[in-house]
């Protein structure tokens, strides 16, 4: 992929070869949060992240872990489930630094993989912070989420628990997705799945609420296992 230059509010930026996609930025007006899962902080009795707030679910057999992959190039964050329905995790970045405020520009990229899309539950993307259950209880956000029993992805703005969604793509297992959104403002919330558009929202953005990172994988059946794969996530807030 090429890295182009771009001048955004100021703000000197890189994007590769979409301009939706935004790989680094600097500016006093820039906040962002970057992690290549090529490194992270645990608690040290239980192994779980500690910039996140964690819940973990594990009925089955097993343990619902959060963890990086051994032997991979680049970083890669794994959630894998215990055996039961409903096991799995849910990780929410603490603190709330990125919010839809109108002038504004805001940035949210990632790259996933999932071992299994029809019988899964998937979240991730921008969440009031707080949260003990993004997968069922969310008020407010911007995310990509499968539901199981199909595997279909939709795109979703989220305000006051009402929400907009859009159907994104029909996932295929084991297979890798980049999923982007750029926020004009309070505005427009556009979506792209591997370089291309597939929402454009401008009912029910959170734009009363600072948000924060939130990944969440859960069993859709009993099944052994299975989970969610995650490269990286990159955010932006570029102030006008």
């Amino acid at each position: 992929m090429a890295v182009r230059p771009k001048w955004i509010s100021g703000a000197y930026c890189l994007m590769d070869n979409y301009n939706h996609r935004m790989i680094d930025a600097w500016g006093q007006n820039v906040h962002k949060f970057v992690t290549d899962f090529t490194s992270m902080p645990v608690d040290d009795t239980t192994g779980d992240p500690t910039e996140y707030t964690v819940t973990v679910v594990e009925a089955g057999d097993g343990d619902s872990t959060m963890t990086l992959k051994s032997d991979a190039q680049g970083g890669w964050l794994r959630i894998e489930a215990a055996g039961n329905e409903n096991d799995g995790a849910q990780m929410v970045l603490k603190g709330e630094s990125f919010k839809l405020t109108s002038g504004d520009k805001l940035y949210f990229n990632t790259r996933i993989l999932m071992d299994e899309v029809t019988q899964s539950d998937m979240l991730i993307g921008l969440v009031i912070g707080g949260n003990t259950t993004l997968l069922g209880g969310m008020t407010d956000g911007i995310y990509f989420r499968t539901v199981d029993g199909s595997a279909a992805m939709t795109f979703v703005t989220e305000k006051d628990s009402t929400e907009t969604s859009t159907a994104a793509a029909t996932l295929v297992a084991a297979t890798t997705y980049y999923l982007s959104f750029v926020c004009d403002g309070a505005s427009t919330v556009d979506a792209y799945v591997n370089g291309t558009k597939v929402a454009s929202h401008t009912t029910n953005l959170p734009d009363d609420e600072a948000l924060t990172v939130g990944i969440a994988y859960l069993n859709g059946a009993a099944q052994a296992s299975k989970g969610l794969e995650v490269d990286y996530v990159k955010v932006f807030g570029i102030m006008n």
